[in-house]
């Protein structure tokens, strides 16, 4: 996996990392004074962000789908148990999303990875 890139606003430090064979973008948005950070569309497991978390001391809130698609949130069950089963949340307007990946993800020769939540552990909107 390349270096993470980083964009700092104020105290906010968001951290970028690709992951996946599709390689979506998955982002780290933390409070550099709180050490409190959720993370976004986390599409694919990685151990290198779960070091990078930890390394830096962050204390991850939530786990956050900006959409229901595949490569934004297969990681997202795996991600969960290695931060003391952080809560899942996606947008309401998703739920009837979330349980087809399994069949979308077939069309790009992946399958659904077995830590893959039946559903969310939060609808939020």
């Amino acid at each position: 996996m390349p270096s993470p890139s980083a964009i700092e606003i104020g105290q906010i430090l968001i951290t970028v990392f690709a992951l996946g064979p599709l390689q979506a973008n998955c982002y780290l948005v933390a409070d550099k004074a709180s050490k409190e950070a959720m993370l976004v569309d986390v599409g694919h497991e990685s151990k290198e962000m779960v070091q990078y978390i930890k390394e830096q001391g962050y204390i991850p809130k939530a786990i956050v789908a900006t959409h229901a698609h595949f490569d934004h949130i297969f990681g997202m069950g795996w991600m969960s148990q290695q931060l003391d089963n952080c809560p899942i949340i996606c947008h309401k307007e998703d739920a009837s999303l979330w349980p087809l990946n399994g069949r979308l993800s077939s069309m790009f020769g992946m399958q659904s990875p077995a830590h893959f939540p039946s559903e969310p552990t939060e609808y939020g909107g």
